[in-house]
């Protein structure tokens, strides 16, 4: 047990308490996660553009398209994958029930 300055005891940390965030949610972490996936977004607008542009041209057309869309699935899937897990750590964190 240690003393605090008001001369009442507290408990000193376990485990458990030492693994979890202090009071709130950081902004700056939420502010960082906001734009981050903003910026992806705006990466998934341009590909879907690219791929329209891409399959008009009969040359070479399908063929970008086919690429193009599967670096939009790539990145589509791995970033979901990448803030699942912000998710799911951040329900652990603050105890409320995370499903995908």
């Amino acid at each position: 047990m240690q003393q605090q300055d008001d001369n009442t005891t507290q408990s000193a940390p376990g485990a458990a308490q030492m693994n979890k965030p202090e009071q709130g949610v950081n902004p700056m972490e939420v502010y960082d996660h906001c734009t981050q996936a903003r910026e992806i977004f705006q990466w998934m607008e341009a590909l879907s553009g690219a791929i329209t542009d891409a399959s008009k041209n009969e040359t070479w057309g399908p063929y970008r398209a086919k690429r193009l869309a599967g670096l939009m699935h790539y990145l589509a899937t791995d970033w979901g994958a990448y803030f699942d897990g912000i998710a799911e750590t951040t329900a652990k964190n603050y105890g409320f029930d995370h499903t995908v």
